[in-house]
Formats: C-alpha cells, sequence, structure tokens
C-alpha cells in the first residue's frame, strides 16, 4: 500500500475520531445552543452537498467518507428515538448518522444512474435475496392480523423497511474502493470496541460514552465477580454478537489481503478482537469462534493444505491459539462450571411456551413485535410466568420470530438465510481471492450469529447489531453483482486455489 493510501485512511480515522468528539460536545451544549448548530448545518449542508457532488474526484472522496461514517455509527450509536415505547423488543422509529449516511449515499448513486450523462450507474440487486426479503416483510404486514398491539407490529415493520433499503444501498455499492473503505472502517470499529471492553473488563468503570450508547459494567459471580464488558453496544450478550460477526470477517480478510501494512491490521484487528469477546463473557459468542474460524481457513486454504506455508500459519495458529487459552482458562472455566443462576436452564422451559403460543397461532403468528407484550396471555404451559413483574421474550431467536409472524414468515426468513449462504457459497471459488475472503467472512458471520441465535433473542434485539447483519448480507450481494458485470465485460478471472 503506498504512502497516499496510508494517509487516506489516516485521515478517515483522525476525521471520524474528531467528529465523533464534536458530535459529544454539541449533544451536551444546552438547549438553545444544541438546537443553533444543528439549524446551522441543516440550513447548509444541502448547499454544500449539490456543490461537491458535481466533482468526481470530490464525489469519491465524500462517497468514502460517508461509507466511513455508516460504518462507524453501526458501533458509535448517535440517533433520535420517535415514537419511543419501553418494550423488550423494538421499541421505536429510530433516525441516525448511518442511516442519515445511507440516505446522502443514496443521493450519490442517483445521481450518477439518472442525472450524469450516459447513465454510467446502474441499480442492481440480487433477485432471491430481495424476493425473501420481502416475502419476510409482507408476512410481518399479515401478521397484523391477529396483533393486540398495532403500534408495536408498526414499530418493527418500520426498522424492517429501513433495513431493506440499507441492504440495497449497501448491494449498489459496485466498486471495490468503497467496499475496502467499508471493510477498514469495520476493522476499526473492531479494534476501538474491544479496547474499551478491555477497559471496562480491567477496571470495571465506563469511559463517559453513554451519549454512544455505554452502560454501566454489570458484574456477575463465577466462582468469583467478573466484570462483563459492553462497549458502547450496551449489553454483554449483544456486544457478543458485535465480536462474533466481525471477527471471521477480519480473518478472513487478513488472509486474503495482499497489502503488507492493510494484512498486519487485520492481524491486529483479529487478535484484539478475540480480546474483545473475552471480556463478554458471553458463552454463546465464545462457542461461534473455533466454528467460524474453522470454516474461514478449511475455504481460504483449500487446494493449499500440503503447502509449507499452511503448515506454518497453522502451527502459528496453534501457538496463539494455546497462548489465549492458558492466559483465559480459568474464567473459561468457571463461566461454563460455575452456577450461571438458571440462566441456562431457562431456555427449554421458554421454548415450550413459545410452542404452545405457536400452535394457537400457527399460520401468521402473535404481531410482529407482539410476543413480549402476550407471551404469558396466550402460554399454556405457564413457564413464561418465571418472570415476575416483567415482560419476557424466548431465547431462541427463530421461535421468537415464528411466534410473531407465523409459519409463513420463518420460512421467508430462513429462505432468505438458506438463499444468502447459497449465494456466498457459490461463488466463492469463481471470484477474486480478495472477493473470496468477503464472501467467506461474510458468510461465517453470519452463521455464527445465526448459531448463537438459537440460544439468544439474536440480532433483532437492537437496531445496531441488526444494521451489521444486513450489512453482511449487503456485502455478498456486492461481491456477486462486481462478479456479474466483470463477467459480462470478460474481465473476470477466476480465485486462485
Amino acid at each position: 500500500m503506498n504512502e497516499r493510501i496510508l494517509l487516506r485512511y489516516i485521515r478517515y480515522l483522525v476525521s471520524g475520531l474528531f467528529l465523533g468528539v464534536v458530535a459529544l460536545k454539541v449533544s451536551a451544549l444546552p438547549t438553545k445552543y444544541y438546537l443553533g448548530v444543528i439549524g446551522t448545518l441543516l440550513f447548509f449542508a444541502p448547499a454544500a452537498y449539490v456543490y461537491l457532488i458535481i466533482s468526481t474526484q470530490t464525489k469519491t472522496r465524500l462517497i468514502c467518507l460517508f461509507v466511513a461514517t455508516f460504518t462507524f455509527g453501526i458501533a458509535f450509536n448517535l440517533d433520535y428515538n420517535f415514537f419511543y415505547r419501553d418494550y423488550v423488543g423494538v421499541t421505536s422509529v429510530d433516525i441516525s448518522v448511518s442511516l442519515l449516511s445511507l440516505l446522502i449515499l443514496f443521493g450519490f448513486f442517483v445521481y450518477d444512474a439518472k442525472l450524469r450523462d450516459g447513465g454510467i450507474y446502474h441499480f442492481q440487486m440480487n433477485r432471491k435475496i430481495l424476493i425473501a426479503f420481502l416475502l419476510y416483510i409482507a408476512a410481518g404486514f399479515l401478521s397484523l392480523v391477529d396483533a393486540e398491539y398495532l403500534d408495536l407490529s408498526l414499530l418493527e415493520i418500520a426498522r424492517l423497511l429501513s433495513l431493506l433499503f440499507l441492504l440495497f444501498v449497501i448491494t449498489n455499492l459496485q466498486d471495490r474502493k468503497y467496499i475496502d473503505v467499508l471493510l477498514l472502517c469495520l476493522s476499526i470499529d473492531l479494534v476501538v470496541e474491544a479496547c474499551i471492553g478491555l477497559y471496562q473488563f480491567k477496571t470495571g468503570h465506563m469511559l463517559g460514552l453513554q451519549v454512544f450508547g455505554e452502560k454501566e459494567v454489570l458484574r456477575q459471580n463465577i466462582g468469583f465477580v467478573a466484570k462483563r464488558s459492553s462497549g458502547t453496544i450496551g449489553d454483554p450478550n449483544i456486544f457478543g454478537y458485535f465480536f462474533e460477526m466481525l471477527i471471521p470477517l477480519m480473518f478472513a480478510m487478513f488472509i486474503a489481503e495482499r497489502r503488507f501494512l492493510v494484512k498486519c491490521w487485520y492481524l491486529f484487528a483479529v487478535t484484539i478482537g478475540c480480546a474483545g469477546i473475552y471480556t463478554t463473557l458471553s458463552r454463546g459468542a465464545w462457542m461461534t469462534i473455533p466454528l467460524s474460524f474453522t470454516l474461514v481457513f478449511f475455504i481460504m486454504f483449500r487446494g493449499r493444505f500440503l503447502r509449507l506455508s499452511t503448515f506454518i500459519w497453522v502451527w502459528c495458529a496453534l501457538l496463539v491459539f494455546s497462548a489465549i487459552i492458558a492466559v483465559s482458562f480459568p474464567v473459561i472455566y468457571s463461566r461454563f462450571t460455575h452456577d450461571d443462576y438458571g440462566s441456562a436452564d431457562t431456555r427449554k422451559p421458554l421454548n415450550e411456551a413459545a410452542f404452545s403460543v405457536i400452535r394457537q397461532f400457527p399460520v401468521f403468528g402473535v404481531g410482529l413485535n407482539n410476543m413480549a407484550s402476550v407471551f404469558k396471555k396466550h402460554d399454556t404451559t405457564g413457564y413464561s410466568r418465571m418472570f415476575v413483574g416483567k415482560n419476557h421474550v424466548v431465547h431462541n431467536m427463530y421461535l421468537q420470530i415464528w411466534s410473531e409472524v407465523g409459519t409463513v414468515g420463518i420460512i421467508a426468513f430462513l429462505s432468505m438465510l438458506i438463499i444468502v449462504l447459497y449465494t456466498a457459497f457459490y461463488h466463492l471459488y469463481r471470484v477474486h481471492y480478495w472477493d473470496r475472503g468477503i464472501l467467506a467472512g461474510g458468510a461465517a458471520g453470519i452463521m455464527a450469529q445465526a448459531v448463537h441465535a438459537m440460544v439468544d433473542p439474536g440480532f433483532k434485539t437492537m437496531m445496531n447489531m441488526s444494521m451489521l447483519f444486513y450489512t453482511f448480507i449487503g456485502l455478498i450481494g456486492a461481491i456477486t453483482i462486481i462478479y456479474r458485470n466483470e463477467n459480462a465485460a470478460g474481465i473476470v478471472q477466476k480465485s486462485p486455489v
């Protein structure tokens, strides 16, 4: 990587950190000054946007900037919540920095597709993924038939529509330059969140980042009082989702990357990411890492198993893994063997309770985003009433979806997952090696979350994790579109074995 590109990435990082600090300071201003700053931005931003979009080089830089802003907004959530409900599920309609960045990116793409002479850009989508997602949204509308709380259902429908928009924009990046920026910014997210998690785990204190979602550090007795970090995500288990999805992607990019400095950076991101996931004390997240690493390794080193370099990599990986296990084994052992105060024991009864609800509403479900409110009412087993004084959901994302949108909805959702994974695996050895890393890492991250969701509510619980999950799907779609376009132009080369 030449010096100019390195300086560009440093500039993205510094500008992102600077904007984060500015946002923190602005949010703490008295109301009249805060409104004055926001009003000024709203007044000048459209004019600046129209002016800067005219220049091709400026436009390219701005697209990279807003891709970075979108990515940083996933981990460091700055949003405004409309129609907020105090609820276990989708609680509001969220207008976030990430969503606004996507709207700006969409504006650039519309300009290239419709306004620029020659129409050099064309919107594209993977039809199978799109149709499956639209069917899932349609199932959400059908579930309104039996929904007791229409307002809660409409909140999740609004979220699904915004995620559909996210999927559309990320799929239409159509340029490896922008995807490269997205990946590097995701790796920065991973490193910074891991550092925050390590600080919380070590000290038990917050960094004062409440405006970005940071919450009090949780403590849990696992034979000794251990601290569970949550970064700026706000919950240790959901923080585990963040790591389990990103670490396999960074591991794949470490293997696929040819630029030495970037390769070293991805290795650092993977290493500190493993330290970060350790601080969550999330057993489900821990168990996904060996599975996803093994999958990525066999995909990326296919046809290379008998090479000396492969043996060296395996030896180094085992050495690092052994060192990590040696250092962390006492905590890991205590986490798996010490009394978890009924946390694991509640899974099976709640699953049985969810099935009792599904049997009553088998086709369209109880209503999108309604399960927590009606769980105790429709549960014929009584197991959901073990949580006195508060609503609760089943710790299985698939049963949660099935109970809310019925058999129609769960079939649509599972079809989307299967189509996404099939698309990734189908193209693995048809695309460039760097692209293969994205497909392998993206598929492994999605599969890690899919496995973990069998014992947890999954990414649906928070908007930023939903955005990360659908970003992975969008990346897979973007790579397949690049492959299709290059193949049509006759410039695709086979991925090296």
